[in-house]
């Protein structure tokens, strides 16, 4: 999984990193204050056992809210800043987090690029199929069914269903495309992969199951025209919503670059090229020198998957938000729409 590796110059490294730090700080100091109000008011009645609990999820909150405001800022410092980001982002926010004087407490948090990830709900765009988008799936989803021997299931199939399950006209000859005839429109959480015939158990398991099937592929990434984010709703009538499909491939890990190329090698020559261009100057366009389809990739990301874990007294709390990053048209600030919020 990508965690918010970017590339910086070297002789900026420094500089960013202190901007980083200055504007955590920023933030942290009004978020400490209230909080640290906030939860004696409220704990000063609760069992040991909750006030933990209740005092983990201040925790995790607070690192979300930290780590929204720090994309919002990185977005306003320049357009070469907002593209390359900094790869040491979750490390800067979670030392800096150390600072809420929390007795026992820890709180990590990590980054996640969701644009690195394949858009599943891109498949079917303006009443047509999008190749390219459906190439890309079935790139990633082939090499793993063939490891499994037992496993007959043909992808070309399965991947019809879903376009079917995209697809809100009742057009289509009907393969059998779910188990509930009346899903339709974009798939809301990947867990509703089961509602696809032929996505049985045993063939999520043998993908590695849902935790592994969501370090690649996503349900985000939607925009309306006004450029706003939009989590998944399900609701086929709401057609004002764009999924570009775009993979950043700055931030994309090994087995999708493999999707992107097809070719293992070259995926590996990618990468490797990336790795090694992390510490030295910044090219925008480097990609450009693989054999990419610029159809599929960009370079730039607004859809971030935020996870803070806190922990205190052996009690741990995870809390995770995807959140999209927007600029107001109106006064031209940056600031990040929360499309989904767990808490486990």
């Amino acid at each position: 999984m990508k965690i918010m590796r970017f590339f910086i110059t070297p002789k900026n490294n420094r500089g960013i990193a202190l901007l980083i730090t200055l504007s955590v700080m920023t933030i942290i100091i009004a978020f400490a204050l209230e909080l640290s109000q906030s939860v004696r008011a409220t704990l000063i009645s609760v069992a040991s056992g909750h006030r933990d609990r209740m005092t983990l999820s201040y925790m995790a909150a607070g690192g979300i809210q930290v780590t929204m405001g720090l994309l919002s800022k990185n977005k306003e410092l320049d357009a070469v800043h907002a593209i390359q980001e900094d790869f040491m982002i979750s490390d800067a926010i979670t030392d800096a987090m150390e600072s809420i004087p929390f007795e026992n407490g820890k709180l990590s948090i990590q980054v996640i690029d969701e644009k690195a990830k394949i858009q599943i709900n891109a498949l079917f765009k303006d009443g047509k199929e999008v190749g390219d988008q459906i190439n890309l799936l079935h790139n990633f989803l082939l090499p793993r069914i063939e490891k499994d021997k037992k496993n007959s299931i043909e992808i070309s199939s399965v991947i019809e269903r879903i376009i079917e399950r995209l697809d809100p006209s009742d057009d289509r000859v009907s393969l059998g495309q779910s188990k509930d005839k009346t899903a339709k429109g974009p798939f809301i959480d990947l867990g509703e992969l089961t509602q696809i015939k032929g996505v049985t158990p045993e063939l999520i398991k043998t993908l590695g199951g849902f935790e592994e099937l969501s370090k690649n592929i996503t349900v985000y990434g939607g925009t309306s025209p006004t450029g706003s984010g939009s989590a998944p709703t399900g609701d086929s009538k709401k057609k004002n919503v764009i999924y570009d499909g775009k993979i950043n491939i700055n931030t994309a890990e090994l087995p999708i670059l493999t999707a992107l190329v097809g070719d293992p090698k070259v995926a590996q020559d990618i990468y490797k090229f990336r790795e090694e261009m992390k510490d030295d100057q910044y090219v925008p366009d480097w990609y450009r020198q693989f054999p990419l389809n610029q159809n599929v990739i960009t370079n730039i990301s607004d859809f971030f998957r935020i996870e803070a874990t806190a922990t205190m007294n052996d009690v741990r709390l995870k809390a995770t938000a995807v959140v999209h990053r927007e600029q107001n048209k109106k006064t031209g600030k940056w600031t990040c729409k929360i499309l989904s919020w767990q808490t486990s």
